[in-house]
């Protein structure tokens, strides 16, 4: 897996946000969107950085009260997590959503598991979404939206082999799209929802499963 060197580069992004925010900010979201012809794939990665906000989540499913969050009780936060994560995430390829299904998560819990001390967390969970991209001009609509007006969404595009990015808007919300490598840009959400409108050049046909829907 590839992702996860992209989302730690990303991080340098979220220092931008204003210190005095640290405990009205929710998430932390690195968000990776890889797009091929045959399939799309969505890391997000989350962090909560010791303080009120963990300590409140940890208390909220430390549902014995025994200020230990056991294994059961780690699998709960971590569905509330990945359902926050995705709640308003979306894309649309020429105007039709793309259904994604979750593939793998994972769940650190920082120091300890202890629901009483406020300690950090980190989650991380990838989605992916099976559809063949036909050759052509293809519109890719990427939707997300912060938390609160002081959260701050960094997003990384990276396009396969085959696939040409030859225009992109930011609206609302969303910054324009920089280059952070070949085939590669990002950008930042800030405040307000936005979208990255993704105009692509698709040259060939992806090898895909027999469940993938033309698009």
């Amino acid at each position: 897996m590839t992702w996860r060197l992209p989302l730690l580069l990303l991080a340098a992004l979220l220092c931008l946000v204003p210190a005095a925010g640290a405990h009205t900010v929710m998430f932390q979201r690195l968000v990776h969107v890889r797009i091929q012809p045959e399939g799309m794939e969505v890391a997000m990665a989350i962090t909560i950085h010791a303080g009120p906000e963990a300590l409140r989540l940890r208390q909220r499913f430390d549902l014995d009260g025994d200020e230990e969050l056991s294994r059961d009780e780690q699998d709960q936060l971590a569905n509330w997590l990945d359902a926050e994560a995705f709640r308003d995430f979306a894309i649309h390829v020429q105007g039709d959503p793309v259904s994604l299904d979750g593939r793998e998560r994972f769940l650190e819990l920082t120091q300890n598991h202890r629901s009483d001390l406020g300690e950090g967390l980190r989650f991380r969970s990838v989605h992916e979404g099976r559809l063949l991209l036909r050759p052509g001009a293809r519109q890719v609509v990427l939707h997300e939206a912060p938390g609160n007006a002081r959260e701050m969404i960094a997003l990384r595009l990276d396009l396969h082999e085959g696939l040409e990015l030859t225009k992109s808007d930011g609206r609302e919300g969303a910054s324009r799209l920089v280059p952070a490598a070949q085939q590669s840009w990002q950008g930042l959400i800030r405040g307000v929802p936005g979208d990255f409108v993704l105009d692509l050049q698709v040259s060939r046909l992806g090898l895909s499963p027999d469940d993938a829907a033309p698009r």
